[in-house]
């Protein structure tokens, strides 16, 4: 097993100071991998060490400036920092890379709504209101569900990848923003 799988399954097991650890060794041999940044930042937000996973998200959209999910994570660490604005942008970054991801646009929603701006709240949320799941993403949850109910862990980068191609619905974005919520946990 090398330190990244290491990392992975102390991450999976809630050991986040030793997976920390596992994930700076990996960064040795991989210097510019921006999931090694990503996965580490998600590790020290558990911590709530938010400036470090801060600094580690900023690698990580340095790395892979084209990636959404890279903004949508900032975005996410932005907001629990109180930088709603920094969050904002970032979110508004995510949606122009990929205008079909509906957690930035629920999250953009909900931002907005804070500051007060109700109508362009109000169209973000009416693009997940109206959105459905398309034939090709139910495989996806099929996996997922599948996973789930055996009670395996989905890879980090993998499960990202089938919530933002699943979540079609009011219903399943409010559980996944719960499952954000709880620590990337299900109870």
């Amino acid at each position: 097993m090398n330190d990244l799988q290491r990392a992975r399954e102390q991450y999976s097991l809630g050991n986040f100071k030793t997976a920390i650890t596992f994930f700076e060794k990996a960064l040795i041999t991989s210097p510019g991998d921006p999931d090694i940044f990503s996965e580490r930042g998600v590790c020290f937000f558990h911590m709530k060490e938010f400036a470090k996973a801060l600094l580690d998200f900023n690698e990580a959209v340095r790395l892979e400036p084209n990636h959404p999910y890279r903004y949508s994570s900032r975005a996410y660490i932005r907001d629990a920092m109180g930088d709603i604005d920094g969050a904002i942008l970032d979110y508004e970054k995510a949606i122009h890379l990929d205008p079909e991801d509906l957690i930035a646009h629920n999250n953009l929603g909900l931002l907005l709504e804070k500051k007060g701006r109700m109508k362009s709240a109000k169209r973000h949320f009416e693009k997940v209101d109206n959105s459905t799941i398309l034939p090709e993403q139910e495989h996806l949850i099929e996996k997922a569900e599948t996973k789930i109910s055996k009670n395996q862990k989905l890879p980090l980068g993998e499960a990202f990848g089938v919530i933002k191609n699943t979540f079609r619905s009011k219903k399943n974005l409010k559980e996944f923003i719960d499952f954000v919520k709880n620590g990337f946990r299900i109870k």
